[in-house]
């Protein structure tokens, strides 16, 4: 019997001096029937270059590598841009800079399979970094028992479980039932919400404890880019707008999810700006966290000494003029 077709989206940018990592171990699949769709979003290093001589190599081996340029738009207009041509019956969606292990299309897959009632499946595996050319081993992936939990939207949603691109896969009929048109909302802060949350209001979630992928740790990666203050702030809105849009495509409340992350934000953003010294801002969401019931001993202690430390600031000042 012909095996499913996976299929594997991975946006890139600048990717030259990485990218070949993720297709070698793509090409080191145990799986029989593989396409990758590589969408380039605007790269000006030589990513394409890289990526030419791999095309063959793919057909070689009974692969089909699709090399895809556009614009610079962000991470999750390159998923669109694969989602509308992508043919599989399942897909996962890696990272440039992630990899893979030899066995990993064929566990994820063999899961889906005997488990019907999953549309996600999920893997463990390395955080890893590179020093001097070698890969060294940080930590796995997941070690908490919420990894074994099949009903992970709200988990998934609240960031209690790591979203990990390279961990998930998921049944193309899953995704196109929240996702007819193949299209999620696009956000520079990225597009993993957008294809889990769908997903896991819908269908149970299964869990494969196997080392079966790599993040490479890299200090110019998406994820852990250095961010102003102002710049966090913003991605934590960007997050709101994203949740918004996505709960649309989920089966769940969605006036009351839109709720409880708005304020799971505005707890983020108050401890944000305590922590720099943004006092408007940290009253301004400490007074939703308040109005609502949801500012915990602990947040309401962190408010009160911020209140305390500026009024002392402003009697040593007011007592410090009238000295002179």
């Amino acid at each position: 019997m012909t095996q499913p077709l996976v299929s594997v989206i991975t946006p890139c940018h600048n990717a030259g001096s990485f990218v070949y990592r993720l297709l070698d171990s793509i090409l080191a699949q145990s799986y029989g029937r593989i396409e990758m769709i590589l969408v380039d979003d605007g790269s000006s290093d030589d990513t394409q270059r890289v990526v030419d001589p791999y095309i063959r190599r793919f057909e070689e081996k009974g692969y089909a590598l699709k090399y895809l340029y556009q614009s610079h738009q962000g991470q999750a207009a390159a998923i669109n841009t694969g989602l509308q041509v992508f043919t599989g019956e399942y897909l996962t969606w890696p990272d440039a800079d992630d990899f893979l292990a030899p066995e990993s299309v064929e566990r994820r897959v063999a899961y889906l399979i005997a488990n019907p009632v999953c549309g996600l499946v999920r893997c463990n595996g390395y955080f890893v970094a590179e020093a001097q050319g070698d890969i060294v081993r940080r930590g796995r992936i997941f070690n908490d028992e919420l990894r074994f939990r099949q009903h992970l939207f709200d988990d998934l949603l609240f960031e209690n479980i790591g979203l990990s691109a390279v961990a998930n896969m998921v049944r193309t009929t899953a995704l196109l039932d929240a996702y007819p048109g193949r299209r999620i909302h696009e956000s520079r802060a990225g597009q993993n919400f957008q294809l889990l949350l769908p997903v896991a209001s819908r269908f149970r979630s299964g869990f494969v404890d196997e080392d079966l992928c790599y993040i490479l740790e890299r200090p110019g990666s998406h994820s852990r880019v250095q961010r102003s203050y102002k710049e966090k702030i913003e991605r934590l809105d960007d997050f709101v707008e994203i949740i918004r849009a996505t709960l649309h495509h989920c089966d769940c409340d969605e006036n009351h999810y839109n709720n409880e992350f708005s304020l799971h934000m505005a707890r983020k953003k108050f401890q944000l700006a305590r922590k720099h010294g943004d006092s408007d801002t940290a009253r301004r969401e400490a007074g939703t966290l308040f109005r609502q019931g949801r500012m915990g001993i602990r947040d309401a202690l962190r408010y009160m000494d911020m209140e305390l430390g500026i009024l002392a600031r402003r009697m040593a000042r007011i007592f410090g003029v009238s000295r002179t």
